[in-house]
C-alpha cells in the first residue's frame, strides 16, 4: 500500500540513516543481480488479439502539443492467466520526441511478477529495425518514494534505444505476468480511455472466465464495453479512435479525475473488502500476551487519564516511519511485536500497533483504511482495496469517535482537539460494522501574526518585532519543522523571507520557539529584526520619503494565476484562518484616515482595517477559507476578487521633508489644562492637610517610629511622586503637543474618535491628581498623621479602579489598536495594582503598628 505524503519532510541523514541506506543499497544490488530470471524474450501469448497500427497521416502536427504521437495503445489482460499484455506504437515528430521516448521503462515487482519482451522495433522509411537484445535490457531499483521512507521493491527494466531519429516509429510490446498474492485472486482495476497525450487508436481487452463475476461502473461518459461470450470465457472490448490529449486546467484539485474510465471489481460490497483484509490485522493470543507485557512496562507509571495521549505520542514520535512495501507487504502490516522491537513501521504497522496497544488498556480502537486525497470519490467507486492508500486508527472514548493518524509526528493537543487530515471517509476493519464510515474533520488551524514596527525618526531606522502564533495543524507542522532542522538555518530562511521587502534587514535577537503542545496545541515564534533602511526616497521627488508595509505571509493565498476558459474545479487552500496584523509606532502624530473593506465569496472572506490612534497605525488583514474547491464557473470571479485583495495588501506611508505642519510644538491649551488641574488639586490637597484630622487610637506618648513593614511603604511612596514627574516629562510630547490637541479638536468622524479625545483629557487630569495626591500621601506618611491610613487606602483602591477602568474603556473603544505587547503590559499593570491593594489595604486596616505609628494631628501651619 503506497503511503500519502502528509507534509513536507526535509530529510537529515544521520549515521543511522546512512547505515540503513548503505545496507539497503548493498541488498538492492544483490537483489537486482538476480532479476534476469524474471526478464525474458519470447513470442507474444497465443490469446492475444492482433491489432493493426494506425496508418493515418498526421495533418495537424502543431496542434499535438507533444514531441511524439501515439498511433496505437493496445492493452490486453487475461485474468485467469494473470497475464497483462501492452503494445505501444509511437511516432517521433521532432527532437523533443527523441528525448521523450528513446528510453523504454517498465516497472514490475519481481517478488510475484515476470516480464517478457516480445519486440522492440524502429520503423524507418517503411523498414523495420530490430532493437531487442537481452544484453541491452538493464534493471534498476529506483525507489521513487524513498524520500518518504518507503521502499516498495519495484524494479524498472529499461532499454536505451540508440540511433533514434526524427520521423521514426517505435513499436514495442511486452507481457507482465503475475498478480499480487495478497489480492487472493480477486480482480480489480481501472481502465482509462483518455490520457495526457493524443492517441490515434486505443484498444483495450479483458478476458475472464464466465464464472467470474465482474462488476463494472462507468465514469465521465466512458464508452460501454463490447461483451462477447466464447466457450467458457467472457471478453470485454473497447476500441476508440482519434483521442485528443486530456489537458488539465491549472490548480485543479488532486481528487478531480475528468478522464472517461471504467471501474472493474470482483468485490460486491465494502464489507467483502473489509472481511478479506481484516484478518491481516489480527494478533494471536500468545503475541498479544507478549505485547501486553511490553507495553504495560512502558506505560506502568502513566496515570489512567493520560494513557491515551502518552500511547499516541509514543507511537507517533518514537516509532520511526519506514516501510518496505513490496509484494504482500503492500497490504499486510508488520506484527505489533516486531514493530515495537524494531521501532519502525509504515502506516499499516503503526496503526496496527496503536490499535492493539489501546485495546490492552481497555480503550476501543480499530484500524481504518483511508485515501490521502481521494476520499471525496470513494463512495462512488466500486468496492476495492485499491481505493485506499493509507491507514489510520478509529478510537471510541466515552461514546465519542476520534481518529488518530499515527504517521503524523510531533502532534499536539488532546484527543478532543487533535487535528485529523480531511480523509472524509474510510473502511473500518476488525469491527462488527466493517463498512465505510464518515471521518469527522476537525481542525483549529489558526495563524495569528503580529508585526510591530518601532520607528525612531522619520527617514531613519526601525525595529521590527514579529510574533506568530500557530494552532492545530499549523502548530504540528511548525513543531516538526523545528524538530528536524537546525534553528539557525530556520532563522536564516526567515531573514531571507523578509529581505524581499527590506533588503538590508538584520537579525536583532535570536528566534524564540515557544511550544504549548499538551494543552492548547499552540506554537509561538518570536523574531526581532533591525531595519536600517525602512524609508525610501521617491524617484519623482527625493524630498518625499515613503515606507511600505506588506503582509508577505498572506500573499501566497491571494496571488493567483489566471485561468481563462476554465472547465475544471479550482483548488482552494483549506482550511486557512489567517490574521496578519501590522502595528506601526510613529515618532510623531500623523494624519491617518480609518479604512475598512471586505471582499468575499462563497469560499472565502477577506477583511482589511486601518485604524489610527495616538501615533499608532494598526493594519489588520484577515483571510479565511470555507471550502477546498470552487466550481469552474466561479473561478473567474474568485481570481478577480483575489486580484482586488492584492491591491489592498500594500500600505504606503509617505512623508514630505519640505512640509512643516502647523501641529508641531506645544499645545498651550493642553498645558493650561494640566497646570489648572495641578493647581486645583493642590488647593484641595492643602484643604485636606489643614482641615482634616482624625482621633488617634493610641496615646501620642506610646507612638512608634516608622519601622517594620512600613519601611517598604516608605520606599514606595517616596519613589512614586518622582516616577510620576519623570513619566510626565517623558510623555510630555504625547500629552501636551500641538499634534495631540489637533487630534482632540478635529471634526470627529466617529464616536470612537470623540471618546479617545475625551480619554486623553481625562488622563491628563487624572495624572495631575495622582501627582498631587502622591505628594500629599508622602508628606502625611512622614509626619505620621492620623488621617494617613484612611487616605492611603483610598489611594490604593482608586489607583486600581482607575487602572481597570482606563484599560477596559481603551480596549472596548477599539481592541485592534493595541498590540499583544500593549495588552500584556496593561494586564500586568492591573495585576500589580491589584496585588498592592490586596496586600496593603488589609494591613492598614488591622495592623497594630499602623495604629501605634500614625498618631499625629495637624497643629499649625507647617507642612514638614
Amino acid at each position: 500500500m503506497k503511503e500519502p505524503q502528509l507534509s513536507f519532510r526535509g530529510i537529515k541523514i544521520n549515521k543511522m540513516n546512512k547505515f540503513i541506506l548503505l545496507s539497503f543499497f548493498v541488498l538492492s544490488c544483490y537483489y537486482i543481480s538476480g532479476q534476469e530470471k524474471n526478464i525474458s524474450i519470447g513470442p507474444q501469448p497465443n490469446w492475444i488479439e492482433s491489432v493493426e497500427n494506425s496508418k493515418s497521416t498526421i495533418t495537424n502536427i502543431d496542434n499535438i502539443g507533444s514531441g511524439c504521437y501515439y498511433r496505437l495503445l493496445d492493452f490486453q489482460s487475461n485474468i485467469e492467466k494473470q497475464s497483462f499484455f501492452s503494445h505501444y506504437t509511437v511516432e517521433i515528430l521532432n527532437h523533443e520526441g527523441i528525448q521523450q521516448v528513446s528510453d523504454i521503462n517498465i516497472d514490475f515487482d519481481p517478488s510475484f511478477q515476470d516480464i517478457t519482451f516480445h519486440k522492440i522495433n524502429i520503423i524507418r522509411n517503411g523498414e523495420s529495425i530490430n532493437k531487442l537484445s537481452e544484453s541491452d535490457i538493464k534493471t534498476v531499483q529506483r525507489e521513487t518514494n524513498m524520500e518518504r521512507f518507503l521502499y516498495d521493491g519495484t524494479v524498472t527494466a529499461f532499454i536505451n534505444l540508440t540511433d533514434v531519429r526524427k520521423g521514426d516509429i517505435i513499436d514495442y510490446s511486452f507481457t507482465i505476468k503475475g498478480l499480487n498474492p495478497v489480492y487472493e485472486n480477486k480482480y480489480h482495476t481501472k481502465i482509462y480511455f483518455q490520457y495526457g497525450i493524443p492517441i490515434d487508436k486505443l484498444f483495450s481487452k479483458l478476458i475472464t472466465s464466465n464464472t467470474r463475476k465482474l462488476n463494472l461502473k462507468y465514469f465521465n461518459d466512458a464508452p460501454k464495453a463490447d461483451i462477447q461470450e466464447l466457450n467458457d470465457t467472457r471478453i470485454y472490448k473497447w476500441e476508440l479512435h482519434k483521442l485528443e490529449a486530456l489537458i488539465y486546467d491549472t490548480n485543479t484539485p488532486s481528487w478531480y479525475d475528468p478522464s472517461p474510465n471504467v471501474s472493474i471489481s470482483e468485490f460486491d460490497s465494502w464489507s467483502q473488502v473489509a472481511n478479506q483484509y481484516s484478518k491481516h490485522y489480527r494478533i494471536s493470543d500468545n503475541n498479544r500476551n507478549k505485547l501486553e507485557k511490553k507495553v504495560k512496562k512502558l506505560f506502568k507509571n502513566v496515570p489512567k487519564d493520560s494513557l491515551l495521549s502518552k500511547i499516541r505520542t509514543f507511537i507517533q514520535d518514537d516509532i520511526r516511519y519506514l516501510g518496505f512495501e513490496g509484494g504482500l507487504n503492500s497490504h499486510i502490516p508488520t506484527t505489533p511485536n516486531n514493530v515495537l522491537d524494531q521501532r519502525y513501521g509504515d502506516c499499516k504497522a503503526k496503526s496496527f500497533l496503536l490499535a492493539e496497544t489501546l485495546k490492552i488498556f481497555n480503550i476501543e480502537a480499530y484500524p481504518i483504511l483511508v485515501h490521502s486525497y481521494n476520499g471525496k470519490n470513494i463512495k462512488e467507486e466500486l468496492p476495492s482495496p485499491n481505493a485506499f492508500n493509507h491507514c489510520i486508527v478509529h478510537v471510541v472514548k466515552d461514546n465519542s469517535e476520534y481518529f488518530i493518524d499515527p504517521t503524523i509526528s510531533h502532534q499536539g493537543g488532546s484527543i478532543e482537539n487533535l487535528h485529523t487530515p480531511d480523509y472524509k471517509i474510510g473502511l473500518l476493519l476488525n469491527h462488527e460494522k466493517r463498512d465505510l464510515i464518515s471521518i469527522k474533520y476537525k481542525t483549529n488551524n489558526k495563524t495569528r501574526i503580529l508585526e510591530e514596527y518601532d520607528i525612531d525618526e522619520i527617514g531613519g531606522s526601525a525595529y521590527l518585532f514579529i510574533t506568530t502564533k500557530y494552532s492545530g495543524a499549523g502548530a504540528d507542522n511548525q513543531r516538526e519543522l523545528f524538530a528536524q532542522r537546525d534553528k539557525n538555518k530556520i532563522a536564516k530562511d526567515y531573514l531571507n523571507f523578509y529581505s524581499a521587502l527590506y533588503p538590508s534587514i538584520k537579525e536583532f535577537s535570536k528566534i524564540e520557539f515557544i511550544d504549548d503542545r499538551i494543552h492548547r496545541n499552540e506554537v509561538t515564534i518570536k523574531e526581532a529584526y533591525f531595519i536600517d533602511s525602512l524609508w525610501t526616497k521617491s524617484p519623482e521627488d527625493p524630498k518625499i520619503l515613503y515606507s511600505e508595509f506588506y503582509p508577505l505571509n498572506l500573499e501566497s493565498y491571494t496571488n493567483l494565476s489566471k485561468s481563462p476558459q476554465r472547465t475544471m474545479p479550482y483548488y482552494v487552500s483549506y482550511p486557512v484562518d489567517l490574521e496578519h496584523k501590522i502595528v506601526v509606532n510613529l515618532p510623531e502624530d500623523w494624519n491617518i484616515s480609518p479604512e475598512h473593506s471586505t471582499i468575499e465569496g462563497e469560499s472565502f472572506r477577506y477583511t482589511y482595517d486601518v485604524d489610527y490612534s495616538y501615533r499608532k497605525i494598526n493594519l489588520t488583514h484577515s483571510y479565511k477559507t470555507f471550502q477546498s474547491y470552487i466550481p469552474s464557473n466561479l473561478a473567474a470571479s474568485f481570481i478577480a476578487k483575489h486580484e482586488k485583495i492584492q491591491n489592498e495588501l500594500s500600505y504606503l506611508l509617505t512623508y514630505n521633508t519640505n512640509y512643516i505642519g502647523d501641529n508641531t510644538g506645544i499645545s498651550w491649551i493642553l498645558l493650561l489644562i494640566g497646570i489648572i488641574s495641578i493647581g486645583l488639586f493642590t488647593f484641595f490637597g492643602i484643604k485636606i492637610y489643614t482641615s482634616y484630622n482624625k482621633e488617634s487610637q493610641n496615646p501620642r506618648e506610646e507612638s512608634l517610629k516608622i519601622g517594620g513593614w512600613l519601611i517598604l511603604i516608605a520606599i514606595g511612596i517616596t519613589i512614586t511622586p518622582i516616577r510620576s514627574i519623570i513619566a510626565m516629562y517623558t510623555e510630555f510630547d504625547n500629552f501636551f503637543s500641538a499634534a495631540t490637541w489637533a487630534y482632540i479638536s478635529q471634526e470627529h468622524s466617529s464616536l470612537t474618535e470623540l471618546s479617545y479625545s475625551l480619554l486623553i483629557i481625562l488622563e491628563i487630569i487624572y495624572n495631575a491628581a495622582f501627582l498631587v495626591y502622591s505628594i500629599l500621601i508622602a508628606i502625611l506618611f512622614y509626619q505620621r498623621r492620623t488621617i494617613l491610613p484612611q487616605l492611603i487606602i483610598i489611594y490604593y483602591v482608586v489607583t486600581f479602579a482607575f487602572t481597570v477602568l482606563d484599560t477596559v474603556v481603551a480596549f472596548s473603544l477599539n481592541d485592534t489598536l493595541y498590540s499583544e505587547t500593549d495588552k500584556i503590559e496593561a494586564y500586568k499593570d492591573i495585576a500589580r495594582s491589584l496585588f498592592v491593594m490586596v496586600i496593603w489595604v488589609p494591613y492598614f486596616l488591622v495592623s497594630k503598628r499602623v495604629k501605634s505609628t500614625f498618631t499625629e494631628n495637624y497643629s499649625g501651619v507647617r507642612l514638614f
